[in-house]
């Protein structure tokens, strides 16, 4: 299994997940209305045994006909309940072994059965979970047997997916995958069991799409292993499990119960029998709405996708530069090997002539800040711990916590979009966009995929998630220290040309479809020998979502080219919306900069904090004296 997932739709390779765009977004609760219907969806299986089938029965007849066919050498190979009608549908199989079952219990009950059923020899075959009168269930089935398993539950994408990585590699296969919406939060479950096949997957995308990586896979030998479809409102999102194993395979879509059946007898005269089935609520296809504003505003500080909105960007802009900034720090150990590389802080930060790249505020409380560094050979990307949520420690101090080893010497600066923390990394001529779960910063990723035209984002780079999920990237190109044009050298460097561009990705940032890289367009900045101001130069770019209008900020920043002089924050607001984005200068505010404790040439940013202020941020260039241990400086600014 690869660590960089590609999108449905590529070629499968051996034991590579494929990955179609992932929807992080929380999608509307399910409600039954005019406009929407329930579907089947099943996989017919081709094979001698009479598998059979209960189909929507309550759950005293299901549990009557189950008991049944137990009796008489069947097992409950796959069940689904019809939420909020609280009708049960299953597919029975040919087996012997013993079985066991836990229905309508909590999610708590649910993970203390899977532990105690594991150490009595039992396996997890089947995870459900439904909705009755406005109260969410749980279910399992168990059946006798032995091998490595496991099963992981969480409301964090990136935790699933680094999990899901972690166990593939350790020899593990997910065999069931389920996903619901709670809280407003989108929950997912996989169940492992011990396997050595290729395996693939098709996650959160349009039935377009799944069906796309689908044909792919069956050209390749895979077959569907299992089918999760999420109903919305706002469209059908599909999950498919693939794997290099089991007999041939086919899938049938219908739109009712007496079509299923129907689809069952016609297979079953071929030699296919019934294998898996998945009941939705579909909702019809959304009308087109004319969004109006351009940027999400709906957003909760801690959603996974997306950064919650600042009221009045451009007075608190005024008001947090004017008013005082107070110290902060983090320290590290020269010689620890940090998570998750063994990178030694004694032999990267203290790179001669190399300094941080950007330093930025997460949404995180656990990891706060996070950064990224150059070095003469390999730069990295690194994420500070707050010490007061570590419970075994009363320092309650910032600590360096993990050190990512960068795919080039020179990464860009960093920016924050949810729970990710995006770089730019320019790496045999091409441009690639590598992003982090902050919640997962002591974990091994590599999660990238390329933007062409993107270049180095030397001047920095920031995201925003538009009103229709998509995102926007904006990336300014070539950085540096801002030259007042005393020296021919220096008027040469500003007639250099300097540029943003502006790039949509769908459907969002996190796993962009194989053709979701759009570049909406670039726009040069001015040319002057002699400029009075840095109107063209930056070092970093911070984007912000204004509240209530839905516009679009750029804070871009740099400093003099030097360790001392002035440092400049340079905003603007995005206009011409996606069909001719460009910036329009709104103000500048200048700081005095200093290389020990807050440089804004090389690393000044802007954050919106959980309750929608601006905090500006500014970090120490760089410790340039070897030792064991060390510290650095920054100072920041929180609007009142």
């Amino acid at each position: 299994m690869t660590n960089s997932r590609k999108a449905s739709g590529a070629t499968s390779i051996t034991r590579a997940v494929i990955v179609a765009a992932i929807g992080l977004s929380a999608a509307a609760s399910f409600s039954q209305q005019a406009s929407a219907e329930w579907r089947w969806s099943a996989t017919f299986e081709q094979t001698e045994a009479n598998n059979t089938l209960l189909i929507e029965r309550t759950w005293d007849d299901f549990h009557k006909g189950w008991l049944k066919y137990q009796k008489n050498g069947f097992r409950l190979h796959d069940f689904e309940v019809q939420s909020n009608i609280g009708k049960y549908s299953g597919v029975f199989k040919r087996g012997t072994g013993n079985e066991s079952s836990r229905i309508r219990v909590s999610l708590e009950t649910i993970m203390k059965d899977w532990k105690d059923w594991s150490k009595k020899g039992y396996r997890l075959q089947d995870f459900e979970t439904w909705t009755e009168n406005k109260k969410r269930y749980f279910g399992a089935t168990y059946l006798k047997g032995d091998g490595a398993h496991t099963l992981w539950v969480t409301p964090e994408w990136n935790k699933f997916h680094t999990e899901w990585e972690k166990f593939e590699k350790s020899g593990l296969r997910m065999h069931d995958f389920e996903t619901w919406m709670d809280g407003g939060k989108q929950w997912y479950a996989g169940v492992f069991r011990a396997g050595q096949y290729p395996t693939g997957s098709s996650m959160g995308g349009t039935w377009e799409q799944f069906k796309k990586a689908r044909d792919n896979f069956r050209k390749n030998g895979f077959r569907l292993i299992d089918l999760e479809i999420l109903g919305s409102p706002e469209g059908q999102k599909y999950y498919g499990l693939f794997g290099k194993t089991g007999p041939d395979q086919r899938l049938r879509v219908v739109n009712s119960r007496a079509e299923l059946l129907e689809a069952r007898k016609d297979f079953k005269k071929t030699g296919y029998k019934i294998d898996d089935i998945e009941v939705t609520w579909f909702f019809d296809a959304p009308k087109p709405v004319t969004p109006s504003t351009l940027a999400d505003t709906t957003c909760n500080f801690g959603d996974l996708d997306c950064n919650i909105c600042a009221s009045n960007v451009e007075a608190q802009f005024a008001q947090g530069m004017d008013q005082s900034w107070v110290k902060g720090s983090w320290d590290f150990v020269g010689d620890y090997r940090y998570k998750p590389n063994g990178m030694q802080p004694k032999n990267s930060f203290q790179s001669i002539g190399k300094h941080i790249q950007g330093f930025v505020r997460t949404n995180s409380n656990i990891y706060p800040y996070a950064g990224s560094h150059s070095h003469r050979e390999k730069g990295f990307i690194f994420f500070i711990h707050d010490e007061k949520w570590n419970r075994t420690s009363g320092k309650a101090k910032n600590e360096l916590y993990a050190m990512h080893k960068s795919k080039v010497a020179h990464p860009s600066g960093v920016a924050v979009l949810g729970d990710g923390l995006f770089v730019a990394e320019l790496q045999n001529d091409k441009s690639f966009l590598r992003w982090f779960g902050i919640n997962a910063a002591g974990d091994s990723q590599d999660h990238r995929y390329e933007v062409p035209g993107m270049r180095s984002a030397g001047g920095g780079l920031g995201l925003a998630k538009l009103s229709d999920g998509s995102s926007l990237l904006i990336v300014s190109h070539p950085g540096g220290g801002f030259r007042k044009g005393n020296t021919r050298s220096q008027r040469d460097e500003n007639n250099k040309e300097r540029h943003t561009r502006f790039f949509k990705l769908t459907p969002d940032a996190f796993r962009p479809s194989p053709d979701g890289v759009q570049l909406l367009g670039e726009q040069k900045h001015r040319k002057e020998s002699k400029p009075d101001k840095p109107y063209a130069y930056s070092e970093n770019l911070s984007v912000v979502t204004e509240c209530g209008s839905g516009s679009i900020y750029t804070i871009h920043t740099t400093g003099d080219y030097g360790l001392e002089g002035k440092g400049y924050w340079r905003l603007s607001k995005l206009e011409g919306g996606l069909t001719n984005p460009h910036l329009v200068f709104k103000s500048m505010k200048e700081k005095n900069q200093h290389a020990g404790y807050c440089h804004h040439r090389s690393s000044a940013t802007v954050h919106v904090n959980k309750h929608g202020k601006l905090e500006f941020l500014c970090s120490e260039r760089a410790v340039t004296i070897k030792r064991k241990s060390g510290r650095f400086d920054f100072r920041r600014s929180i609007v009142r």
